[in-house]
């Protein structure tokens, strides 16, 4: 039988008779049992209504071959929601006079992008508006794969050194990026001359969260561990060997996630300093370009305002979702592949705020007063410069294929003007129509993500001239010492990145896309540069040998 463990609260705790529905305790327990096979790897639930716990549940193993169940004691590696406590270190320090968000970083890392005149400020660290370069999709391109590789912070440190540009202007986009939570952690050491885990230390025992601690060594034990599995046929763990933290790596209990939850609705409990940190980590910094404030994502679910965070890493997974005008936190942490934190935080939701919540979780289908554009034609390329495209080809009658990098390719057909639908995922559908730009666009529904949209390339591709011979050759980064090698010829159009070969297709004269990248060509003194995207960087630069 699957073991659930179910430590109960008072019904009285809730506050209003009549806040949830009837048989949410119930619904909760299933919610948190469905992913859960008998004798797997699990998770764990907890909510904080007006200050206090009233549901908190584990289910599942921390360790397959002990046994050993999930429970009070069990500590999870909860990824990147992680950088609510770096971005809370950050403001203690404010608090203590011993920084200010408005600082340079220069002022005590100087050698940090010398070269860039503008100010790099603390607080676009915290917002992920410093333009800085991920880090980890850095060592992408050198081809390290960095969960197989022991690294460390200094590593990441050492990398960054090695930059001389961003990915924009500081302060005048959002972009996630792991690096900035990095150099916080160097920041933090260079402001109080201790480790960063020894004074994050410091902070979670003030906060009274004494399982809670960042991972700086991955050969020290961490107790009563939730080992991660993924299950390719069976289940299979791994070693963690990383020791990058600050960014992720924090290694804590359902409970002190709980207390923490607690103690942001009554930050008196702890002392003055600390607590003013604590009610400053709640505001959304201002102006900025994103909805990232402290170590938190703000936005709207369902019709209704929220702060929230997600962190994965490998098969741990963990997410709080918070609900501030019902004064609700829902906390999810798990240790298996087949288990989707994100997804169950918001189940829970869906039931505790059953009689609230109107809109649909994600449009899944065209919105009824959708208006098609009978000039807009299909077949073509869709992307943007994040490393991402489609490419539409009809094939018999009206059916189009769309091809997908990296993925399989799927048929779809139409079932209105301008609408179509995946012929066997009858769930996914796609609009044409034009953007506000007037460019034509492609928009994209699915019951599992929320709708986004694609441009098409202008000119269409088969006017597009593909970049010939003067592309054609070696190109180096100095930032990470990669090579790329560009070959065009009749049938030949592929590019070496990092030793994998990779064909490439054109969005425009300019703009081309490869697996995961999108490239830009230019010229400078008559010689051709390129410049590379994906997710999380920007106007990387190859300059020709």
């Amino acid at each position: 039988m699957l073991r659930l463990l179910l430590l109960c609260f008072p019904v009285a705790l809730i506050g209003q008779p009549n806040t949830f529905p009837t048989g949410w305790q119930d619904s909760l327990r299933t919610l948190l049992q469905a992913d859960v096979p008998e004798g797997g790897p699990g998770g764990a639930l907890g909510v904080v209504h007006r200050g206090e716990v009233i549901f908190e549940a584990y289910v599942g193993l921390a360790d397959l071959e002990t046994e050993a169940p999930i429970g009070p004691a069990t500590r999870f590696n909860v990824a990147s929601n992680a950088k609510q406590f770096t971005a809370l270190c950050v403001l203690r320090l404010a608090e203590e006079g011993k920084l200010d968000l408005q600082d340079d970083i220069r002022r005590y890392l100087p050698d940090v992008l010398p070269g860039i005149d503008s100010a790099i400020r603390i607080e676009h660290l915290v917002t992920h508006t410093s333009g800085i370069r991920d880090v980890y999709n850095l060592w992408s391109l050198q081809g390290i794969t960095w969960w197989k590789e022991t690294l460390s912070n200094e590593d990441a440190y050492q990398l960054l050194l090695k930059q001389t540009d961003l990915n924009f202007d500081p302060g005048s986009h959002y972009l996630y990026s792991n690096s900035n939570y990095l150099l916080l952690t160097k920041l933090v050491e260079a402001i109080t001359g201790v480790s960063f885990t020894n004074y994050a230390d410091r902070l979670f025992s003030d906060l009274g969260m004494r399982q809670t601690t960042f991972l700086a060594d991955h050969r020290l034990p961490v107790p009563q561990l939730a080992r991660p599995y993924f299950n390719f046929d069976t289940w299979q763990t791994y070693e963690w060997l990383s020791d990058l933290h600050g960014d992720g790596a924090l290694f804590t209990t359902l409970g002190d996630q709980l207390h923490y939850e607690q103690l942001r609705t009554r930050p008196d409990a702890v002392d003055s300093t600390l607590a003013r940190a604590v009610i400053r980590s709640q505001g959304l910094p201002w102006p900025n370009p994103g909805a990232y404030g402290f170590g938190v994502e703000y936005g709207d679910y369902r019709g209704q305002p929220i702060s929230f965070h997600n962190g994965s890493t490998g098969a741990w997974k963990a997410s709080v979702l918070r609900f501030p005008e019902f004064d609700l936190a829902i906390v999810v942490t798990n240790n298996s592949g087949k288990f989707f934190s994100y997804d169950l935080a918001r189940d829970v939701a869906d039931v505790l705020l059953a009689g609230i919540l109107k809109r649909e979780r994600y449009p899944s289908v065209p919105e009824p007063n959708f208006h098609p554009d009978a000039n807009v034609a299909p077949v073509g390329i869709y992307g943007a410069t994040e490393g991402y495209a489609i490419r539409i080809e009809a094939e018999n009658g009206d059916t189009l294929i769309l091809h997908r990098y990296g993925r399989s390719d799927i048929r779809v057909e139409p079932v209105d003007e301008g609408i179509y639908r995946e012929i066997t995922d009858t769930t996914f559908y796609q609009t044409f129509d034009r953007g506000p730009d007037g460019s034509d666009r492609i928009t994209l529904y699915h019951p599992i993500h929320a709708p986004y949209s694609l441009s098409k390339a202008d000119p269409p591709v088969e006017e597009t001239t593909i970049p010939g011979a003067d592309v054609s050759g070696s190109f180096h980064n100095t930032e990470t010492g990669v090579e790329l090698t560009v070959s065009f010829g009749p049938g030949d159009r592929t590019m070496v990145l990092g030793g994998d070969s990779l064909v490439v297709e054109p969005f425009t004269e300019r703009m081309w896309v490869t697996r995961g990248y999108t490239f830009l060509t230019s010229t400078e003194h008559d010689r051709p540069v390129l410049y590379l995207f994906d997710d999380r960087l920007r106007w990387v630069r190859f300059d020709q040998k």
